[in-house]
């Protein structure tokens, strides 16, 4: 079950469908994807965002993918 927080975050898309106005409307600082996702890989560099590309092939890499994310927001006790 997820934290009731997670209803106040605006949803841009999901795995396959991706709205990329609603991203460049909210003017992210960090766009995290996974590495396979080459599409949002170009928009984010069309569009001068930073982006995080991670790889999801096994639980230790999204477990590395969490403790990374923990790191880079600062939220290493959180993660």
């Amino acid at each position: 079950k997820y934290p009731p927080e997670v209803n106040k975050i605006t949803k841009v898309g999901s795995f396959m469908t991706i709205n990329y106005e609603l991203i460049l409307s909210l003017k992210p600082d960090l766009i995290i994807d996974y590495k396979e996702n080459v599409k949002t890989q170009r928009f984010a560099k069309k569009n001068n965002i930073k982006i995080l590309s991670l790889k999801h092939k096994s639980l230790k890499d999204i477990y590395d993918s969490i403790i990374l994310i923990g790191k880079i927001l600062n939220k290493t006790d959180k993660s």
